[in-house]
């Protein structure tokens, strides 16, 4: 059942699993799943702009990541911004049945702007950004902020880009400076266009993820 005093004990340590490419999600989405909190990751759509949804299912709740952008940083921005709703939104959940994140300005409300701050301040500040702006292109500066403050240098670069995105080709350059979307995503994604059964996928993953 979902222990909701057991996810803000792991809160604290959720961030530096995004220094982990390859298996930090991974391994976050299991600690998750002992908590109570079933975690997919579902390939995005281009036609549909979805960050993230909360949901009840069997009484539990169930987040479904995606990035139809594929910067890697997104990925943990919107696990945060979905545990904000699991931690003080879940009984409104579980009447409603389900939230949705739309990546889109439109459709923001002030609620959800005010949680989209929340992921940024805990994955790293606006102040902590304006003190290393001005060091943005030196990448082994950045690296060193990073690692003091135990995440991923593509998510100061990301913030970064997102700050000053009236910039000029800023999003193509920070582009280049992602991780491999794919390589953080391979172990909890479920391949649709493979010829592998969806048993086989379940048991695939209830062993090696949902245990």
């Amino acid at each position: 059942m979902y222990d909701r005093q057991e996810l803000i004990k792991y809160f604290p340590q959720i961030r530096w699993q995004s220094t982990n490419v390859e298996f930090g999600l991974a391994n976050v989405i299991k600690a998750l799943f002992k908590i109570g909190i079933t975690v997919i990751y579902q390939s995005p759509f281009s036609s549909l702009h979805l960050r993230g949804a909360t949901f009840s299912a069997n009484d539990q709740p169930c987040i479904v990541l995606t990035d139809y952008k594929g910067f890697y940083p997104t990925l943990w921005h919107c696990l945060i911004h979905e545990l904000y709703h699991v931690l003080f939104d879940w009984e409104e959940i579980r009447k409603d049945i389900y939230h949705v994140s739309e990546d889109s300005s439109e459709v923001l409300d002030k609620k959800e702007m005010e949680i989209d701050d929340f992921a940024r301040e805990y994955l790293f500040s606006v102040n902590k950004m304006k003190e290393v702006k001005r060091f943005i292109r030196d990448h082994e500066y950045i690296a060193g902020v990073a690692k003091n403050n135990h995440v991923h240098p593509s998510i100061i670069y990301v913030y970064n880009a997102f700050d000053n995105s009236d910039e000029r080709m800023i999003w193509a350059r920070t582009k280049r400076l992602m991780p491999e979307i794919k390589k953080a995503t391979q172990k909890v994604e479920i391949p649709w266009n493979k010829s592998v059964s969806i048993d086989e996928i379940a048991k695939k993953l209830k062993l090696e993820i949902y245990n």
